[in-house]
């Protein structure tokens, strides 16, 4: 018989938080370097237009934890007509995705290395929407040790709401874990890094590694990407 547990929403949370300092990085990786990509060439540009761009950087953030965390929740939790629209329809949004990264990847260089213009709060937003949404149709996890008593303990009908807001807090822990370490990273490459070459090349890689989550997407390879990862690192 197995056992059908609430784990509360405090662990939940915690099992999603902290799951991306762990060897659950692993399956994370999957997603996580184009978040911090997008967030270091993001924050970097901004800090070219703008005297506040950590605010920016914060309402980007903002927008992807919200909507990482409700997609996220609803392809783990296959109980609901949305659910099983993202699933039937998962290889046309990762197209979608592709061409959202892809564009990103664009803008960070032509604002970034060209244009004198500041990408305003509105935009900043919409872009940290749109990054929740794909990341989140991008990423095939790993079902960790909390998730899957999330999982486990929403089966019964009885629990599947219950479950759903669960695996909403497990979503908001991963996505704020990644919000927290693309905002020191770039925090950090923007106090040790003075010159503007330098900058620009920083931006510059960034946005060619949004163009390799973009090809990914585009080849189908994602699958085949999270198998290296895991093979890489634990052979």
């Amino acid at each position: 018989m197995v056992l059908v547990r609430d784990i509360g929403f405090v662990s939940a949370f915690w099992g999603g938080f902290s799951a991306f300092f762990s060897a659950w990085q692993l399956c994370i990786m999957q997603i996580s370097p184009f978040f911090i990509a997008f967030s270091v060439g993001f924050y970097l540009t901004e800090a070219k237009h703008s005297k506040a761009p950590l605010k920016s950087l914060i309402v980007v953030c903002a927008g992807y934890i919200v909507v990482f965390s409700i997609v996220f929740a609803f392809l783990a939790i296959p109980r609901f007509g949305l659910s099983r629209y993202l699933f039937y329809n998962k290889e046309t949004l990762k197209i979608g995705a592709a061409l959202f990264v892809g564009l990103s990847a664009s803008c960070l260089i032509l604002f970034g290395l060209f244009k004198k213009w500041r990408i305003n709060s509105a935009l900043s937003l919409v872009g940290g929407i749109l990054l929740g949404a794909s990341l989140a149709v991008a990423y095939s996890p790993c079902i960790t040790p909390a998730m899957s008593e999330i999982m486990n303990f929403a089966g019964k009908p009885a629990n599947v709401m219950k479950g759903f807001y669960l695996m909403l807090a497990y979503g908001a822990g991963l996505s704020i874990s990644f919000a927290v370490t693309g905002t020191v990273i770039a925090l950090a490459l923007d106090r040790l890094l003075k010159k503007n070459s330098v900058r620009n090349a920083i931006i510059v890689f960034s946005s060619l590694v949004l163009l390799g989550l973009t090809l990914l997407l585009v080849s189908g390879l994602m699958s085949s990407y999270k198998s290296f990862l895991v093979g890489f690192f634990l052979d």
